[in-house]
């Protein structure tokens, strides 16, 4: 989301702290698209879809769960903690599609960021002053854009690996057996790729958190090696025991406030975790199997003898 992006997405810089919006004929009104992503105007339009009977379920699910992480991108995030957190999702949900070096390049950008989020805390991000900050209607029409931009295509790359790895569910007299898009509980029905949610999800939120000593540190970086599935930097604990200050920031071990060992955290997820992540989910998305679940009592066994 470089400047001309943003700028472009919102519509114009006019947009900057203008919470109306002016129509092509040049009437004024509140903002087409200024509300958050209205859930109920997308069900009305998915309510008409044709009622076909879905023979590779694992697109489905891909696909509603993509919707829903669309969803909360275009709502914007309170905080640099949550963004970073649905960066670590969406590089799941997009099969690593979406590089680590998107949620880098976002992670660190000021005009990025006074974008993302949708709290108070975006006018820190200012480059030079609280004007440089979009109105709350305009930024939330350039992430908007940025969703068509990037995590649209993105979606549509993973789409496109996973369209015949997915299993084709076609019935006949021997196997009756149809999987409901809607009780299946794992991205693409793939439970490697919960599993690596799982893990990664909860490595994030360690560093955040911060250690409560060298040993838990130590071994934190060890179950990096499981949950980036060994595509983390080797280097990587060597670096936080070599230099003094990384290691003090994250064990809480320094004199610096709490908003300045919050912001080193966020930044050394960003940079040397999110990145491995979205290669781990490439890989285990490329070649992980396929589960479908079904309600056991909708279950039918096979009788013996």
């Amino acid at each position: 989301m470089t400047e001309s992006s943003t700028t472009t997405a919102a519509g114009n810089e006019h947009g900057r702290h203008n919470e109306t919006a002016v129509d092509l004929d040049g009437g004024v009104h509140d903002g087409a698209y200024s509300a958050g992503f209205d859930r109920e105007e997308v069900a009305d339009l998915l309510a008409d879809r044709p009622n076909a009977e879905e023979r590779r379920v694992a697109l489905r699910k891909l696909n509603d769960d993509q919707l829903d992480l669309l969803g909360e991108f275009v709502d914007g995030f309170e905080t640099r903690r949550e963004f970073l957190e649905w960066c670590q999702e969406a590089a799941v949900l997009s099969l690593g599609e979406l590089p680590g070096e998107w949620f880098v390049e976002r992670a660190f950008s000021g005009l990025d960021m006074s974008t993302l989020l949708v709290s108070d805390v975006r006018y820190r991000w200012a480059e030079n002053s609280d004007r440089d900050v979009l109105a709350v209607s305009a930024a939330r029409d350039a992430r908007r854009g940025v969703a068509a931009l990037d995590l649209l295509p993105a979606f549509a790359r993973a789409h496109k690996r996973l369209r015949w790895n997915a299993t084709e569910y076609v019935n006949d007299r021997d196997d009756s057996f149809q999987p409901d898009p809607e009780e299946q509980r794992h991205p693409a029905m793939r439970p490697g790729l919960t599993v690596l949610h799982q893990n990664q999800a909860w490595a994030l939120a360690r560093l955040f958190d911060g250690f409560d000593g060298p040993d838990a540190l130590l071994s934190w970086c060890h179950t990096l090696i499981q949950s980036s599935f060994a595509e983390v930097d080797s280097g990587l604990a060597r670096r936080f025991y070599a230099e003094t200050h990384t290691r003090d920031m994250l064990l809480g071990e320094t004199d610096d406030d709490r908003e300045e060992v919050r912001f080193f955290r966020e930044s050394v997820g960003a940079k040397y975790l999110l990145p491995a992540f979205s290669r781990a989910a490439q890989e285990v998305g490329e070649r992980a199997g396929e589960l479908a679940e079904q309600e056991k009592e909708s279950m039918s066994y096979p009788k013996m003898g």
